[in-house]
């Protein structure tokens, strides 16, 4: 089943291993991460988290006291209620929500400079809370974002139990991509209609629906994961 999101993964309800990469179709094989995962390469790898109810119609009887339901007031703006706490140290569990890619570029040399987000179990969740809580596994039960580049090149990066993704093949990556989607562990499909222009996927996925990338258009909340 596949659900179409205009212009963003808005998806709907519902990270502390190393991510990995699928090249769809190719066999496996890579190195290890901090936290035993394999990370692909060019030839790919296999490694792999209430409203009020309200009365309709008429009022009430004059001898009968109603009673109002309370307000449950917004969603948990961190559903998993846990968070980073490390700061910069370096860990494919780091500061899930915040633009990584940027981050990397500039500060950690040896790090993916190429596509990397967080995926969430609702659009609003704030910074450095814990995702979805992924598997690190695209097998059967996993949960993933897939994704091809405009030379046709599809991938999947499994998504972690801090809810971090990230590309970690060799092989060059020409943005922008197409047919990107987020996959829950039941197959449920979230893709978005537009083409990303680079892989800082949080940049433009924030919490509040704002964006970092000069000239872009805000996706209007974070990357989130069907179950």
């Amino acid at each position: 089943m596949t659900r179409t999101i205009n212009g963003s993964f808005l998806l709907l309800m519902a990270g502390l291993a190393g991510c990995g990469t699928e090249i769809v179709g190719y066999r496996a094989t890579g190195t290890t991460d901090d936290g035993g995962a394999v990370v692909g390469t060019d030839v790919g790898s296999t490694p792999q988290d209430g409203g009020t109810t309200t009365a309709d119609g008429g009022s009430a009887q004059p001898d009968v006291q109603v009673t109002p339901i309370p307000d449950s007031g917004p969603p948990s703006s961190c559903v998993s209620g846990t968070h980073w706490t490390g700061g910069t140290r370096g860990s494919a569990s780091m500061e899930p929500g915040l633009a990584c890619i940027n981050c990397h570029v500039t500060r950690r040399a040896d790090a993916p400079q190429i596509i990397g987000g967080t995926a969430y179990n609702q659009p609003n969740e704030e910074d450095n809370c814990n995702g979805f809580r992924g598997t690190n596994s695209i097998a059967a039960g996993g949960s993933y974002i897939e994704a091809t580049d405009a030379n046709n090149y599809t991938f999947r990066m499994a998504i972690n139990a801090a809810g971090n993704f990230y590309y970690g093949g060799r092989t060059a990556i020409r943005f922008p991509l197409h047919g990107v989607a987020s996959v829950g562990p039941s197959g449920m499909r979230n893709e978005m209609t537009s083409e990303p222009p680079n892989g800082d996927c949080n940049s433009c996925h924030t919490q509040m629906g704002t964006t970092t990338v000069a000239g872009a258009d805000p996706a209007p909340g974070r990357i989130v994961v069907t179950p």
